[in-house]
């Protein structure tokens, strides 16, 4: 048997080192800056700056004074925030630095949280093998997991890391309280959990903790002091009450596709995610998906199709209700020979009860939510090494296999954490790291433009719209956006050409009809007209009409192009539609020469288009948008000088 003598560390030595391979694994991210909500909230919430402001947070004051985010009662978490911000200001370190000690100060709860359950009846050792290991391997585990990095790093999240250290220390000195109880220890406990649940939501989820505790240790010891459990439930009502019947902070999410069975449908499966997210930290993300074109937040662009064709005998929601039964199975069967499995497993899903979307909630799965929860799981496998450790001489093999596996697992759990750190240095890196999980995500690609742009990478930034346009080309926002940027490169041009389609798809389109005025406005001569790279631009019978400077052009009634050579010839007219149908419209004109074939075109920004080829290589066109009508004639059809027709149409901008 392996002796406890091989860890023989003291209590100290353990936290020591487990502070300092926390650290360690840490150590790669106090170059990190702001980054997502850490640059809307930190950077521009002006109420966080001054410290007389911390009443008003007790009163139900939000984010910005915006009511329509003023739905977290979260007064200490906030007041945290706001002496943070007296602290450190706007310089990232110390914030860091601070997560980094509040993390550290959470796992040694976990270890002393361990080390009680160790000691307790639960557990029947010879040795002390147990209560060195156990404590230190959770604890160690939990601090260095992969998973956890999310929480650390996210400087806004700084209140949430602090509701959860108020939360394991809470529950820690009511274990101590449930031993021998000690009425300072318990009021302390009291006291924690209350600015536990005023610092983050999620840790409502104590109460249920602390009575299922006194359940499992009623059927292994026949005493049951539920009533020492009543205050915690106590508060959670008082804190409910407040925030819903006081200060009266209520939020607008919604079940998923609205619908309450699709979405504990889609739990079954965040579940397992979870699991699997903890025993393999591989693809972390902060914006993981759940299925094919849904994000943890839906949005606009989300696949709501594919969550309404869910039902219990979807392969991937069956088989996850398969693996959590099995987990369950195996949590009861082992209840009286190794109650730590049931306890481990009780942990995880009641830590995640309060975003298991029972009520409607801002995201279904989120790596942050697993902090709490993490504990559960690096518990159980902490008690199974201990296990493997007290086996007999004869399996002296598979003992040393666990302590490979156990260096292994340590080794890549710090290293893992390490590199993840490093996808935290900025908003770009976030992102960049973000599309490549997920490259066909309209947002996530949309947010990584944003950041591209805010970082002065104007280049990269336009070639990432124009992908999010051709995932998605109905999002009339990024128009506006390729058009400012080719509007700052002097452009005008491709800039009015975004803004056409844009105009297209929205003709009251609040930014590009502004931006559009902009740039005839600034780039328009005395007599109106607009020369850039080459070309001409004019106002023309209400069009924005394009065409290059050394083209001739003769004004009437028909607008008449020549190229420079004089073998091109191009004709314009613009009518208004009236009370006609775009084939009435057409059927209506006369034509010039023997039609040779007709019929509907597709050209961009007009709908519909109609084009009839006419005899003597001549093409005629009548496009429509809206109540307007282009009436095209050229020739030759054939001419090289198409490609700049082409061009000429996708610039064609009505300007009403």
């Amino acid at each position: 048997m392996i002796k406890s003598g091989n860890f023989i560390f003291s209590t100290k030595l353990q936290l020591l080192l487990i502070a300092f391979l926390t650290t360690l694994a840490y150590s790669s991210f106090f170059q990190n800056g702001f980054i997502g909500d850490d640059e809307k909230f930190m950077m521009i919430w002006a109420e966080i700056r001054h410290i007389e402001n911390i009443p008003r947070f007790f009163l139900g004051f939000g984010y910005g004074g915006d009511e329509a985010n003023n739905t977290r009662y979260l007064p200490v978490g906030n007041t945290y925030l706001a002496i943070m911000y007296q602290l450190w200001g706007t310089n990232p370190l110390g914030y860091h630095f601070a997560n980094l000690l509040v993390h550290i100060m959470s796992a040694v709860a976990v270890y002393f949280i361990a080390r009680e359950i160790v000691m307790s009846v639960w557990f029947k050792t010879k040795n002390n093998l147990g209560i060195n290991l156990v404590p230190f391997l959770t604890s160690l585990l939990f601090a260095i997991h992969p998973v956890q990095t999310e929480t650390v790093n996210f400087v806004f999240l700084s209140r949430i890391i602090l509701g959860f250290m108020f939360y394991f220390f809470s529950f820690l000195f009511f274990l101590k309280i449930n031993t021998k109880f000690n009425l300072n220890l318990y009021l302390l406990s009291l006291f924690l959990a209350l600015t536990a649940h005023l610092s983050y939501e999620l840790t409502l989820s104590l109460p249920l903790m602390v009575f299922a505790y006194q359940l499992l240790m009623k059927f292994k010891t026949g005493k049951w002091r539920w009533k020492l459990s009543i205050p915690y439930f106590f508060i959670v009502l008082t804190y409910l009450f407040v925030k819903f019947g006081l200060v009266h902070m209520y939020g607008a999410q919604k079940y998923l596709a609205d619908n309450f069975l699709l979405t504990w449908l889609v739990m079954l499966k965040v579940f397992v995610l979870y699991i699997k997210l903890l025993v393999f930290p591989l693809n972390l993300s902060i914006d993981p998906s759940l299925g094919p074109g849904i994000q943890v937040l839906l949005d606009p662009f989300s696949n709501i199709n594919y969550l309404k064709s869910l039902t219990i005998f979807t392969p991937e929601i069956f088989l996850s209700l398969v693996v959590l039964v099995i987990i369950i199975f195996l949590g009861f069967k082992n209840f009286k020979k190794n109650p730590w499995v049931i306890f481990g497993i009780g942990w995880f899903f009641i830590a995640l009860s309060p975003v298991s979307y029972i009520f409607p909630q801002d995201a279904a799965y989120q790596e942050r939510y697993l902090y709490i929860a993490s504990f559960g799981y690096t518990f159980i496998l902490s008690c199974l090494i201990f296990k493997i450790f007290s086996l007999k001489k004869k399996f002296l093999w598979i003992k040393y296999l666990t302590i490979f596996c156990l260096i292994f697992y340590l080794s890549f759990y710090l290293t893992r954490t390490f590199l993840r750190n490093m996808d935290w240095k900025d908003s770009v890196t976030m992102w960049r790291k973000v599309v490549t999980q997920i490259p066909d995500s309209v947002v996530q690609n949309y947010v990584y433009a944003i950041h591209l742009e805010s970082a002065g990478d104007k280049s990269l930034a336009l070639e990432q719209y124009i992908k999010v346009i051709n995932l998605e080309p109905q999002f009339i926002d990024i128009y506006t956006k390729i058009a400012e940027i080719y509007n700052e490169q002097g452009n005008i041009k491709r800039a009015v050409t975004f803004l056409n389609t844009a105009l297209f798809l929205d003709p009251g389109h609040k930014s590009s009809k502004e931006l559009l005025n902009s740039i005839i406005d600034k780039n328009s001569s005395t007599e109106g007209i607009i020369m850039t790279e080459g070309w001409v631009g004019r106002k023309i019978d209400g069009f924005l009409v394009f065409y290059p400077a050394d083209w001739k052009i003769n004004l009437g009634k028909q607008f008449e192009f020549r190229n420079r050579a004089g073998d091109f010839f191009l004709r314009l007219k613009f009518n208004e539609l009236e009370n006609l149908t775009a084939d009435a419209f057409v059927k209506k004109q006369k034509v010039s020469a023997k039609v040779e074939k007709e019929g509907p075109a597709k050209l961009p920004n007009f709908n519909p288009a109609y084009v009839r080829i006419l005899q003597d290589n001549q093409m005629q066109l009548f496009l429509f948008r809206r109540t307007k009508v282009v009436e095209v004639l050229l020739l030759p059809k054939d001419s090289p000088e198409m490609k700049v027709f082409e061009e000429m149409i996708g610039l064609l901008t009505p300007l009403e």
